[in-house]
């Protein structure tokens, strides 16, 4: 469990990574993973297949953890209560969603595999928000090893606009270019 928060009201609004859509979408899908279709299930099954046994443990365990807040509302009772960034793509590359944040996650504290910091919702074409991917994000400053952080067998990377070392998982929604891919090229703002 954490034990302090490093991110400050001006450190949050430095989040804001890429150009937000003017109208943010504020609802969601009342669906839980298991009513996630199909498709969407074997196709990150699929790249879960691919990955040592002890990722996909770790991926396991971080659906299992996650699975509760596919619901926006139970996302935000739940502590990802900050809208940090609005709807961000980058076309043609695609899109991300909102990332909803639990403000008290993000510190220099190690990467926790059930405890990411940021919930990315993805608009659908109804214009309802769902569950795709989670962000881990640790700022740079706060971050004091020489070397970037780890997870999943992963190396974070930089994003240099915000300040932060950064590493998706898109494992509510399949992304063809990759289960740690920052962009996912089937998301896009209304």
């Amino acid at each position: 469990m954490r034990s302090r928060s490093f991110l400050t009201t001006a450190a949050i609004l430095t989040l804001v990574a890429g150009a937000a859509c003017d109208s943010p979408t504020t609802t969601s899908e009342d669906t839980t993973a298991a009513e996630q279709p199909v498709a969407i299930q074997v196709e990150v099954g699929e790249q879960l297949a691919r990955l040592p046994s002890n990722v996909q443990r770790d991926v396991a365990a971080l659906r299992a953890a996650t699975s509760p807040l596919h619901n926006l509302d139970r996302a935000i009772a739940a502590g990802f209560a900050v809208d940090l960034t609005g709807c961000l793509e980058n076309p043609p590359i695609g899109g991300m969603g909102h990332h909803y944040g639990m403000v008290s996650r993000i510190d220099g504290a190690p990467p926790v595999v059930t405890e990411p910091e940021i919930l990315v919702f993805s608009p659908k074409r109804n214009g309802k928000l769902q569950l795709g991917a989670v962000e881990y994000i640790i700022p740079y400053e706060a971050w004091v090893p020489a070397q970037p952080p780890e997870l999943f067998g992963q190396t974070f990377h930089r994003n240099d606009g915000a300040g932060l070392w950064v590493l998706h998982v898109w494992l509510w929604n399949h992304n063809p270019d990759g289960l740690f891919a920052d962009w996912n090229p089937t998301v896009s703002c209304p």
